[in-house]
């Protein structure tokens, strides 16, 4: 003989505090932490774009500075060496710098790299300014990780992966197309002269003891621009 026992909860006695359910999960970013995440990712959109511009432009290239292509290959393997060698070490210089200062510090490198770039007058000085500009990138990428995540809450986390991870992917994929458009009317020169204000854009202006990004575009738009109009050599 076998005795059915049927057990009610008592749910009376639970109680609800509204508004506490799901509040990590439905917690909104502050309009600054929009702004930075949005700063980090177009930064570090126009780094990666630079990244894959030279290989279309490599054949020019090398008729105006007169180089093998195996000299002239090393603007991309010089640059993904770089990348490869500093981005490990940039778990060692979140943990020593603030955040600020090394994505000040960072994208300063890339625009240095990419004026340098603009108005190389050999190879050598182009190079240098590609293996510059690649010191830039290799940083933007980990400091855009830790910090895009590091804001949102964890039930956003997924979607702010796929966002990195899309300016990761699409950003090089798209810099072959955006350097056959600009060499099928310029010289490879205004590959770097155009990306040169877009990363200006990128780099914060709050702070009152650098120069505003307007005069810093200005002044190295106009130096660009006169050294492309330099006669150039004949082959």
């Amino acid at each position: 003989m076998t005795t059915d026992i049927h057990i009610t909860p008592d749910t009376e006695s639970i109680a609800v505090v509204p508004g506490r359910v799901g509040a990590g999960a439905t917690k909104r970013l502050s309009p600054g932490e929009v702004v930075t995440i949005a700063v980090l990712v177009f930064s570090a959109f126009v780094a990666f774009l630079s990244e894959m511009v030279v290989g279309v432009a490599l054949p020019r290239i090398m008729d105006d500075l007169d180089i093998t292509a195996t000299t002239g290959q090393w603007l991309t393997t010089g640059y993904a060496l770089t990348l490869a060698v500093i981005i490990p070490t940039t778990g060692w210089v979140m943990q020593r710098f603030q955040l600020r200062t090394i994505f000040i510090g960072s994208v300063g490198v890339f625009i240095l790299g990419t004026a340098i770039a603009a108005v190389a007058p050999g190879f050598e000085l182009l190079l240098t300014g590609r293996i510059v500009q690649a010191l830039g990138t290799a940083v933007l990428v980990p400091l855009l990780m830790t910090t895009s995540i590091g804001l949102v809450a964890p039930s956003r986390r997924g979607q702010m992966m796929a966002l990195v991870t899309a300016v990761t992917a699409v950003a090089p994929a798209l810099g072959p197309a955006f350097s056959g458009l600009v060499m099928a009317q310029l010289t490879w020169r205004w590959l770097f002269i155009i990306i040169l204000p877009l990363s200006i854009l990128g780099r914060p202006s709050n702070d009152r003891h650098l120069p505003s990004r307007t005069v810093c575009t200005l002044l190295l738009m106009t130096t660009c621009v006169c050294r492309c109009g330099s006669p150039a050599r004949e082959s």
